[in-house]
């Protein structure tokens, strides 16, 4: 969980107030989880993500997908997985770029088995990867 310093790195009008309408839409958040990582600044990307529905915009597989990739880039295979959890959680299905850059992150960890398991439920339920 972010510490109030990392929550006080991110602009109030980002992640809104008390008074907040919560109108930001879910394009402008992923733009900024966007921004957050080609700055390196994976953790406030996350905050970000985990922040949007306290402020009345829903994430979409793009935003998860953004921060997946801080995880494939810095090999943190426990978090990747954890976030895939709470993204079926909330009914937000991966899609081919989720479970490529899962892959990706696997093969690079040398956890191979791991890979073929998704590979194997991938083609029992007809998803097709590009």
């Amino acid at each position: 969980m972010a510490s109030s310093s990392q929550t006080q790195s991110i602009p109030t009008f980002v992640l809104g107030s008390s008074e907040s309408t919560g109108d930001a839409s879910t394009t402008v958040y992923n733009d900024l989880i966007r921004h957050c990582m080609r700055s390196g600044k994976g953790e406030e990307a996350e905050l970000l993500l985990r922040n949007m529905r306290n402020f009345g915009t829903a994430p979409d597989v793009i935003s998860f997908n953004l921060v997946f990739n801080h995880y494939a880039g810095t090999g943190d295979v426990k978090s990747a997985i954890s976030l895939l959890d709470a993204m079926i959680e909330q009914r937000i299905y991966p899609n081919d770029v989720t479970y490529a850059t899962l892959c990706k992150l696997l093969a690079f960890k040398g956890r191979i088995a791991e890979i073929e398991e998704i590979m194997g439920a991938l083609r029992k339920h007809h998803v097709r990867l590009n």
